[in-house]
């Protein structure tokens, strides 16, 4: 029957979500705590940002890149048990760079990335991560 066969399809989709091996880019969580990431694209000369994926404690997530991709962006923020970001003497809990780039709260999707704060988002400093050409890329996240 057609629909044991989507359902055994869609196990697979989601086994290889959660496996870093394979191609394009991967997130892992090697921390106990919820991680929420963000992941930006540049196509043809225009950054976009996406967020937040979910990435359980102990687990790969692969975020959406352009297939064509070289180079992405990625932020990322521990939370604890009541959804607030986690503090390590006195900082917060994250993974990201130099390169600014605007998030929000919720799930978001921005093309438009100057002056975040007068249009109500955040600015985050996201990391660049070179892709690699074959295989995957992976960032994992530790406590420091």
């Amino acid at each position: 029957p057609a629909a044991a066969n989507t359902a055994t399809f869609f196990d697979v989709l989601l086994d290889m979500k959660q496996r870093p091996e394979g191609t394009g880019f991967v997130w892992c969580n090697d921390t106990g705590n919820m991680v929420m990431a963000a992941v930006a694209n540049e196509d043809r000369g225009v950054i976009v940002t996406r967020g937040w994926y979910r990435v359980e404690p102990g687990k790969c997530t692969r975020p959406e890149v352009l297939a064509h991709a070289r180079r992405i962006y990625s932020y990322a923020e521990a939370l604890d048990a009541n959804g607030q970001v986690v503090k390590r003497g006195g900082k917060s809990l994250n993974w990201g760079g130099r390169t600014m780039l605007c998030t929000r709260e919720r799930a978001f999707e921005v093309s438009d990335q100057k002056d975040c704060p007068a249009r109500g988002l955040t600015s985050v400093g996201f990391a660049s991560v070179e892709l690699a050409v074959q295989g995957a890329t992976t960032l994992r996240f530790k406590e420091p």
